[in-house]
């Protein structure tokens, strides 16, 4: 048995621990991260800086995704007067099955999700034709599962286009609490304009 061969034969095993090796010194990389991210997160909200704490909830979310991070982003947004970013946040922190949330804990959410929806007008938008695009305040508007567009306290435009119609721009102003039923029609080019109408 030559040395030559000895010594390629230790190279290839060197060569073939260096994936499996480098995968998990990545993946200690992202739990170190994690935790970082977390003990930060927790000690800025502690001191009441929660522009801070739900960034730093939100690294943590991106390493890896769970109920404790959707909490956490979600109880900085309520503090925040992101009532519609809280809604969606405490939500998922009740419907997420990684690191689920204890008892205790699910009750807390559940008890910030009720107080986030009083601050939050529900519309459930209905337009013709099916294809037109919606926007809220001139940006794509974020619709929920259903078409429901949530909205934070004060005043919102939503607008709808769609090609051969005339776009259409729909004030809103929300109290809290609304839910509705929201029917925009987009009169055709050349044609007559067509009422919105937010119903019950």
């Amino acid at each position: 048995m030559s040395l030559a061969w000895l010594q390629r034969v230790t190279l290839a095993v060197c060569l073939g621990t260096i994936p499996s090796v480098r995968v998990h010194a990545q993946e200690q990389g992202k739990a170190a991260g994690y935790q970082t991210s977390i003990e930060q997160a927790v000690r800025e909200f502690g001191l009441g800086n929660y522009a801070e704490a739900r960034a730093l909830f939100r690294r943590a979310h991106g390493i890896s995704p769970n109920a404790r991070t959707f909490r956490g982003m979600g109880m900085a947004a309520f503090e925040l007067k992101l009532y519609v970013d809280a809604l969606r946040e405490l939500s998922g922190a009740l419907e997420s099955k990684a690191r689920p949330l204890t008892e205790e804990q699910r009750v807390q959410v559940q008890a910030l999700l009720d107080q986030s929806r009083a601050f939050v007008g529900r519309f459930q938008v209905v337009l013709t034709p099916l294809n037109a695009k919606p926007s809220l305040d001139s940006q794509p508007a974020q619709l929920e599962t259903g078409n429901v567009l949530l909205l934070g306290l004060g005043d919102h435009v939503l607008s709808a286009t769609a090609d051969g119609y005339q776009e259409v721009r729909v004030p809103l102003h929300v109290d809290g609490g609304e839910d509705l039923v929201l029917r925009v029609e987009l009169a055709r080019v050349g044609g007559h304009d067509v009422a919105q109408n937010p119903s019950a």
